[in-house]
């Protein structure tokens, strides 16, 4: 109980602080009015090497789906100081889509408020969740959790979560059952025979240890 306790005064705190950064530290991004805008939210500021690996994934794949678009590339600590700002630029054919991973659950609240508050938040626009594992723990603390994100996902009508093994189809089938959830590979698989160390390395000195918006048109 002292665990539940201790998590729910931090969601609370989190959510104070998330609307906080929302209203009064808004941070400017201008979305292009004369190409399509793709806003990957979630990017990881940390020298997580796995993590690093399915940034550069995810450009790759968004690269050759995706043409002449406009890359905008948000960190996960920065979603809710930019998310006013793209909120009210959005039109109906930009996309949004958030970082793949292991972290929906109760392992990571952090990465799992802040992808709450974008679903709350953009609940009218179209929003793709890259390759994920879900975990939530069998405790008071993960019923918790759960509960939360139940919340967030089902309410958003245009979701679509994308997870990376069975087991976590299950668990989102379960859970986020009004959520469009589709099995595919890990990401980091579309980078086999393609990655290089130096390119993995120059990736992580140029993005990671920064917040904000990186941008790049594909």
């Amino acid at each position: 109980m002292y665990k539940l306790i201790k998590s729910v005064i931090r969601t609370v705190m989190s959510s104070v602080w998330l609307n906080y950064q929302y209203f009064f530290q808004r941070k400017q991004v201008t979305l292009s009015k004369t190409k399509r805008n793709l806003i990957l939210f979630g990017i990881p500021n940390h020298p997580n090497l796995g993590d690093q690996a399915i940034v550069i994934a995810e450009q790759k794949f968004i690269k050759e789906n995706f043409r002449n678009v406009n890359l905008i590339m948000i960190a996960e600590t920065d979603t809710a100081s930019f998310l006013r700002s793209v909120k009210s630029a959005i039109t109906d054919d930009d996309l949004i889509m958030y970082h793949g991973g292991g972290n929906i659950g109760s392992l990571y609240p952090l990465s799992e408020r802040n992808r709450r508050f974008l679903l709350k938040k953009m609940r009218q626009h179209r929003t793709v969740v890259f390759p994920q594992s879900i975990f939530f723990e069998d405790n008071l603390v993960g019923k918790y959790e759960q509960w939360l994100s139940r919340n967030a996902y089902n309410q958003h009508p245009k979701l679509v979560l994308t997870v990376r093994e069975n087991y976590s189809l299950a668990r989102a089938q379960d859970i986020f059952s009004k959520t469009q959830c589709i099995l595919v590979p890990d990401i980091v698989f579309s980078l086999v025979g393609t990655l290089q160390k130096k390119r993995l390395m120059n990736h992580i000195s140029k993005f990671s240890w920064r917040c904000g918006v990186m941008r790049k048109v594909v």
